[in-house]
């Protein structure tokens, strides 16, 4: 029930911020050029991190209000100091692939990074259909227990966001995703039997 629950809750946030209705757009040259970053496995598929990729706040509805069309301009105006190219969009989401010197500083321009440049939110790329997917500052532990869970966040420097005793699995949310992706390697190694992966979202429609 709790599973059932929390995917019925997912499905409806990410309508809610627009990933059914915004526009789908992929540059797969370039995305496939620029997947050089750390590879990593999550459900049946192999991904790659897009390095230095720039996730933009949530893109503007068709008739935006005076608040978030003010707030689009400064995106915007964000979006050209980066001197950027919108690489794919995913859902509300831009991915921007910085150019040149700008590529040293974008993730100090961008929202969706903190104030050390980590990032909150990632793009990496599906090995095996091409497509770009959102990685999330969490972990999923599947095969586990609330109290095994709640002990790997506690000693990794993670909180437990969701632990299930029905299916057996847990979700610990991170500060940014480089802390995410050392509290893997982490736990990894301190337990090596631990079944652990980066959360991904990928939006229900995106052409090719």
């Amino acid at each position: 029930m709790k599973s059932t629950l929390l995917a019925s809750a997912l499905v409806a946030s990410l309508t809610a911020g627009g990933f059914a209705h915004a526009g789908q757009y992929m540059d797969a040259q370039a995305l496939g050029a620029a997947a050089t970053g750390e590879r990593f496995k999550s459900g049946n598929d192999t991904y790659r991190m897009l390095p230095g990729v720039v996730i933009s706040d949530p893109v503007p509805s068709d008739r935006p209000t005076t608040a978030s069309a003010s707030a689009a301009k400064v995106r915007a105006s964000s979006a050209a100091n980066i001197d950027g190219k919108v690489a794919a969009r995913v859902g509300p989401y831009a991915v921007v692939l910085p150019s040149g010197s700008a590529a040293r500083s974008a993730s100090t321009l961008a929202s969706t990074s903190t104030a050390s440049g980590e990032r909150v939110i990632a793009a990496a790329l599906n090995e095996r259909n091409g497509r770009v997917v959102l990685v999330q500052p969490q972990l999923k532990l599947t095969a586990t227990t609330p109290s095994a869970a709640t002990a790997l966040a506690n000693s990794s420097g993670g909180r437990i966001v969701y632990a299930s005793t029905i299916d057996h699995s847990a979700v610990i949310a991170y500060p940014s995703i480089e802390k995410t992706q050392q509290a893997l390697r982490q736990l990894r190694a301190d337990t090596p039997g631990t079944q652990a992966a980066l959360v991904v979202q990928q939006s229900v429609m995106q052409p090719m």
